[in-house]
């Protein structure tokens, strides 16, 4: 019976409470915070918590498997396909396990079985990596706001994890639980985070999520954390949110028969806000106009100003080489020499087999939930999005966001689950896989 079937979702849910905080915080573990970078002082043991908790992971995920003899067949399915990917890049990157470090396969892992576990889960994944993210930013909202008005604070210096970053000359101040670049405009919000743009990427992924009526009704700090968010993301100067949240407006304005609640006029009034204080504060900031201003073009928008020349005079070279369907691989030397971001280099890294497999996948998962929501279609759009700009998704936050994001857009509002619940018979068995 459904009843049975949801009273028995609820008891594991509680029972493994602390499997879901672990793959929240892994989660944000892989957004590469600073403090797990190989240039600070105390960043191994950090790494070791990161594959202790992955290690955790693995062992709930396989005893709870174990204990309910069943999984879903579209969560395994799935599973089994990113399993493929995963080892399609251990062959690609590594050459096979002898040049692969233990660290990527728990991290590997650890996506694996965020996919297998039921919806339910994830839903709860994605709400405590919410909570967890936000509150690593506020930090780094105090630092940007102090640092904007004047107040000097104490600091240390550390290089970055990336060797392109270090041959650019850009490096981090270290402030308490917040980092500042130190070359360039040095006032985007950072948190504790390498790129104002990774911020402001997430915060735009997360918009469908967190202006969302299944939001409000079941989070308890809901304005809080959409306030901070906002706020953040408007700190952090960064494009795609811009992009982003414009575009999220665009269409929540555009909804076909749903009037605008308090709230909702809130959430509008905040970005209005947020655009009118930015705009006026650095109208005549040479810099924001650098940064920001000329590259929300349509023509740099499209194509992507992330990508240097020289890569693509590299990815040029390699459209017309024996590489092109199997790629040179991320551990290639000179696959070593890339200084871009954006779906190409997935195509550089995996070629176009590799390419076909993380498209096929994203479709698989996302295509069959796109009519069931607004939110989701939205959702799904910003994912592809990002895809398209960043490229590189395999990090364990992107699938939190995106598929702990359908699951928790699919919830069934309370006032419906007793009409569910006693309306329907059985949990079709076709829908689970028994072990």
């Amino acid at each position: 019976m459904i009843i049975g079937a949801t009273i028995k979702s609820r008891q594991i849910t509680n029972k493994n409470s602390i499997l879901t905080l672990l793959f929240a915080v892994d989660a944000i573990f892989t957004i590469d915070p600073y403090f797990t970078w190989s240039t600070y002082t105390n960043a191994a043991f950090f790494i070791y918590i990161k594959e202790f908790i992955e290690m955790v992971i693995v062992i709930l995920v396989l005893m709870n498997i174990i204990v309910r003899c069943h999984i879903k067949k579209k969560n395994l399915y799935a599973s089994l396909w990113f399993a493929g990917i995963f080892i399609y890049r251990i062959i690609n990157n590594y050459y096979g396990l002898s040049g692969i470090y233990i660290s990527v396969i728990l991290e590997g892992l650890a996506a694996i079985f965020f996919i297998i576990i039921d919806d339910n889960y994830k839903s709860e994944v994605l709400r405590k990596f919410i909570y967890i993210f936000t509150i690593t930013l506020i930090p780094g909202i105090i630092v940007t706001i102090l640092h904007f008005i004047g107040v000097n604070l104490p600091h240390t210096f550390i290089q970055s994890n990336e060797t392109i970053k270090v041959l650019h000359g850009i490096g981090y101040y270290v402030y308490p639980g917040a980092v500042m670049q130190s070359q360039g405009y040095t006032m985007k919000l950072c948190g504790i985070y390498d790129e104002p743009g990774r911020v402001g990427t997430i915060i735009g992924l997360l918009l469908p999520l967190i202006m969302t009526k299944t939001w409000a009704q079941t989070n308890k700090w809901r304005k809080i954390t959409t306030t901070i968010l906002l706020l953040s993301g408007f700190l952090s100067l960064s494009v795609v949110f811009y992009l982003l949240f414009a575009i999220y407006m665009a269409f929540f304005l555009l909804k076909k028969g749903e009037k605008l609640s308090n709230k909702k006029i809130m959430h509008i009034g905040i970005g209005i806000m947020g655009f009118a204080i930015v705009g006026f504060v650095f109208a005549n900031n040479e810099t924001f106009q650098r940064l920001v201003l000329s590259r929300m073009t349509i023509e740099r928008l499209i194509n992507n100003n992330r990508i240097s020349q020289t890569f693509m005079t590299l990815y040029t070279n390699f459209l017309h080489s024996s590489y092109l369907w199997i790629g040179y691989g991320a551990s290639n030397p000179i696959g070593s020499l890339v200084d871009a971001a954006g779906y190409q280099i997935i195509v550089f890294y995996f070629g176009l087999i590799g390419f076909g497999l993380l498209v096929g996948f994203i479709a698989y998962i996302c295509f069959p939930n796109i009519k069931k929501s607004k939110d989701i279609f939205v959702l799904v759009l910003f994912f592809i999005l990002s895809f398209y700009q960043r490229g590189w998704i395999f990090p364990l936050y992107h699938w939190v966001i995106l598929l702990g994001g359908i699951a928790f857009l699919q919830q069934i509002p309370k006032q419906k689950m007793e009409e569910i619940q006693y309306g329907q018979c059985a949990i079709s068995d076709n829908h689970n896989i028994d072990i």
